[in-house]
């Protein structure tokens, strides 16, 4: 019998989830505003990274570990830099003209179609009970997009 303190998810670790979300959450709000505004989302997109950019020295202390910033993988990091840029662009355009709560929505449509390339990409197959909790996720994204031919905008194609 183990210890349930051994399997147990650490209080800051929980902590840290939950001001994650928070911080995403008042993201994405302010984004929308910003675009509803006026602000083109891409020069939205270039403010959020740039303000990153200046914060991460100071989060990180990189100038006690400078080591942090080397990599033996560059093209890999800036490829997915440019996919994340682009990705934060689209979600930003989509807030134009879907509401807040239907791009979460279809944000998290995103674990299927992970889960679906998994296999082929990775070899990394999921069984039956992954996808019957994807099933069930792809429910609550219908629920919340209610999908139809009259509903869909431009917003849906650019949501990540």
């Amino acid at each position: 019998m183990s210890d349930s303190a051994d399997t147990a998810t650490p209080v800051p670790a929980i902590a840290l989830i939950v001001l994650a979300g928070l911080v995403f959450s008042c993201l994405d709000a302010m984004a929308k505003y910003l675009v509803l505004s006026g602000y083109a989302p891409s020069f939205v997109t270039w403010i959020r990274f740039l303000t990153h950019f200046a914060a991460v020295p100071f989060i990180f202390r990189l100038w006690e570990t400078p080591q942090a910033l080397k990599t033996g993988r560059l093209p890999a990091h800036l490829l997915r830099g440019v996919f994340l840029f682009g990705s934060t662009i689209f979600n930003f355009q989509a807030l134009k003209t879907l509401q807040l709560a239907e791009t979460v929505s279809i944000f998290f449509f995103a674990p299927m179609v992970i889960t679906a390339l998994a296999g082929p990409m990775l070899g990394e197959w999921a069984g039956w009970r992954r996808w019957a909790a994807i099933g069930a996720g792809l429910v609550g994204v219908l629920v919340i997009t209610r999908p139809g031919a009259g509903a869909f905008s431009i917003g849906h194609v650019f949501a990540r």
